[in-house]
């Protein structure tokens, strides 16, 4: 085509390109259609960090008021009941604190994840996950025998259990799937990479360690290893846009 010097100048329009920060799906972790590196997660986990510190400890600080009232609660009417030597009396009010406190620990998960994800997030998000109360406490209890029963088969299979099943409380309470479901797609996962896994949760540990050690340094540690978490998970599973 001969050039027109009188022709006005043009130019090639190309739709803005929109950053999807949650592209990945249950299927792509399941997978293992992800990769990370540990510093990578925990230097995202630290940034994200910041402008969440509020949140986090507002939250928690509710969290352990919770867990303080239903304890001391269960402890008195134990008490009065004349239970208080009772195994199975025992027994039944630790899956009492269980079903009631769970899905409180999942909402400040989900609230690292959304985060993360870069999210808005505020405080009732905590209270989403009672919906799944049941799914949830059926997750912990069968999580808590297999991991169990895993420790006694000389040990490694617990460990590789609970490693393994460190992302089914999120998923019951995120992606909203079943307790067997969430379980195996947890294990499946982490499975391609367990020893990294492995090794985040040592860090994390380790981290918070040195946090409570230092007396004041767990104010910064505990909001990041939630976000760490999130980062972690959204890097794995992707993070569901929250509903309006």
């Amino acid at each position: 085509m001969a050039y027109n010097p009188y022709q006005s100048p043009q130019s090639e329009i190309k739709p803005p390109s929109i950053a999807i920060s949650n592209g990945n799906t249950l299927e792509d972790g399941i997978a293992g259609h992800y990769q990370f590196k540990i510093m990578d997660i925990m230097n995202e986990g630290l940034a994200r960090s910041n402008g969440f510190k509020g949140t986090f400890w507002g939250v928690f600080i509710v969290y352990i008021f919770i867990t303080l009232v239903v304890s001391l609660g269960s402890g008195i009417a134990l008490g009065l009941a004349g239970l208080i030597d009772n195994i199975l009396a025992a027994a039944l009010v630790q899956l009492a604190h269980a079903a009631i406190l769970t899905p409180m620990m999942a909402g400040i998960m989900i609230l690292g994840a959304r985060h993360a994800d870069h999210q808005e997030i505020n405080f009732k998000m905590m209270f989403e996950p009672y919906g799944k109360m049941i799914p949830l406490f059926l997750v912990y209890v069968l999580m808590a025998l297999l991991v169990t029963f895993g420790f006694l088969l000389v040990i490694i299979p617990g460990i590789y259990l609970f490693v393994g099943y460190g992302f089914s409380l999120l998923l019951v309470a995120e992606k909203q799937i079943g307790v067997w479901k969430a379980l195996e797609s947890s294990r499946q996962a982490v499975h391609h990479y367990w020893f990294k896994f492995l090794g985040f949760l040592l860090i994390l540990t380790l981290v918070n360690f040195g946090g409570l050690i230092s007396i004041i340094g767990w104010i910064w540690t505990f909001p990041l290893s939630y976000c760490a978490l999130g980062v972690l998970y959204r890097r794995v599973f992707g993070v569901t846009p929250a509903q309006a």
